[in-house]
């Protein structure tokens, strides 16, 4: 009997999760991760590594010998295209990764906003350790930074500016921050911490420009103010990663399409995680809920069918 080959783009909460179910469910599995990434970490502590309480080692959930110990291929490179007429993942490099099952877990990238001059140097989203490793290295020349965005990841990448000793301006475009979570009675409760640690929060404010000539040197708001700077760290959402599905017979809306066992309009593929636009259950209609608990629940929901266990996914919610 031929062996089938289980292939899992991305390597975060929903395809590890979904490679260690598979692995659960059989021993012999014949399992590929393709991977932009080596190691293994936790997306929602990187703010805790800008802030410098957590080294590399404290953001890994599974150690570094992972594949190795599930006897997982690992392809460490970036996936460019998807060939699903010929069961293939193309990689950045030219070269071409077969399948049987594939489970797509590309996750999302920072929502950058619609300004002007967002491609200078010193502007950073907070989503790969890479993103973070950018911005710790212009910390010794960086005085002031501007973070678009109040919601989790604006506001922790805040804390973390701030305990790094660089002087923290919050830019929020909402009334109020936290917005999607909170009302406006709540979240001045926030407002009013961050302030009492001297983290000034401007809310009702678009970013229209980033100023510098290459170099970030300040953010210039719809209103005209200016606001000086030397590092600018968006935390505005972010965008389902949908380059592989595009151009495909895959259906797309904001996010990937799947049933209720999370595979897509074509068979043997499958979809997890940020990436997937899935049944809410508080909304009663599909929706991307990108949040780390929902991504490891869609990848063993998702492994579980490629395996042959048949079994629905009940939904999620934003909270």
């Amino acid at each position: 009997m031929t062996q089938i080959r289980n292939e899992i783009v991305g390597a975060s909460a929903a395809g590890v999760s979904a490679a260690e179910t598979l692995r659960c469910n059989d021993e012999s599995a014949d399992i590929v991760i393709i991977s932009d990434e080596e190691l293994i970490y936790s997306r929602p502590l990187l703010s805790y590594f800008l802030a410098g309480t957590h080294d590399e080692e404290g953001l890994l959930y599974r150690s570094r010998d992972f594949f190795k110990d599930q006897r997982i291929d690992a392809v460490i490179a970036r996936a460019a295209k998807l060939d699903p007429d010929h069961n293939q993942v193309c990689l950045d490099d030219g070269s071409k990764v077969d399948y049987d099952r594939l489970l797509l877990a590309t996750g999302a990238s920072p929502r950058f906003p619609r300004a002007e001059g967002m491609d200078k140097e010193g502007v950073y989203g907070v989503r790969k350790t890479t993103d973070v490793e950018g911005i710790q290295a212009l910390l010794p020349q960086a005085r002031r930074a501007v973070v678009l965005g109040a919601g989790l990841v604006g506001l922790k990448a805040a804390a973390g500016l701030k305990q790094q000793g660089l002087e923290v301006t919050v830019l929020v475009g909402s009334p109020h921050v936290l917005s999607q979570m909170l009302d406006s009675t709540s979240s001045e409760v926030f407002k009013q911490i961050f302030e009492d640690h001297g983290v000034p929060i401007i809310t009702g404010v678009q970013p229209a420009e980033i100023l510098g000539d290459t170099r970030v040197e300040g953010v210039k708001v719809a209103s005209g103010e200016v606001y000086p700077c030397d590092l600018v760290v968006v935390g505005k959402g972010v965008d389902p990663n949908l380059e592989l599905a595009e151009g495909t017979p895959i259906k797309i809306d904001w996010g990937i399409l799947v049933d209720e066992h999370l595979c897509t309009d074509v068979p043997n593929i499958y979809a997890a995680g940020d990436v997937v636009q899935a049944m809410d259950v508080v909304r009663g209609e599909t929706w991307i809920n990108a949040l780390w608990p929902c991504a490891v629940e869609q990848g063993r929901i998702a492994a579980l069918n490629m395996a042959g266990k048949e079994t629905a996914y009940k939904g999620s919610m934003r909270m």
